[in-house]
């Protein structure tokens, strides 16, 4: 819980929530709440962490785990101003996701920082990942009533960088 709210920008100390993370025995939940509290932590404080946890899950063939993990580092690299980095981790990830590996965060979560990563170094391929993310949410709220639809597509925040992107990769209207 308390790396959720961390994560939600509750302010909490979090090194104390770190330290807690690290002694929780169970591997899969351990990945699950360093990736809930990474957007709460400095980059110097997870980022060892993530690294360490991602390498454990590739060693396991724990690949959902991995690529969710790898998209935090991402993310926290970028933080940490270590672009070049994060774009080939980027890639790689992005790789894993082409050959079918599904992260245990949702799609658009993953792609975002994949995305923003590469949007300098690799348009089309960010351009690509944006519209697939994109389009992953429109038909998520296809399934949703109407009156919840606009609210899903809306209550993302770090949506808001993949939908900018995936309107600027859709070709120009004929005429």
């Amino acid at each position: 819980m308390r790396a959720a709210l961390l994560g939600a920008g509750e302010p909490l100390p979090a090194q104390e929530v770190l330290d807690e993370i690290v002694a929780i025995d169970d591997f899969p939940l351990r990945a699950a709440m360093l990736c809930m509290a990474q957007p709460g932590c400095a980059p110097a404080a997870i980022l060892p962490l993530l690294a360490m946890t991602a390498a454990s899950a590739r060693e396991q063939g724990a690949r959902g785990l991995w690529l969710a993990l790898q998209g935090r580092r991402v993310a926290a690299l970028r933080e940490a101003g270590r672009d070049d980095e994060a774009g080939e981790i980027a890639r790689t990830a992005w790789q894993a996701v082409e050959e079918g590996v599904i992260g245990i965060e949702w799609f658009p979560r993953i792609a975002a920082p994949l995305c923003a990563a590469l949007w300098h170094r690799d348009r089309e391929l960010a351009e690509r990942i944006a519209l697939r993310a994109s389009a992953w949410m429109q038909q998520a709220a296809s399934t949703l009533p109407p009156a919840w639809r606009e609210n899903f597509l809306r209550r993302a925040p770090h949506l808001e960088a993949l939908a900018a992107r995936s309107v600027s990769a859709m070709p120009p209207l004929p005429g």
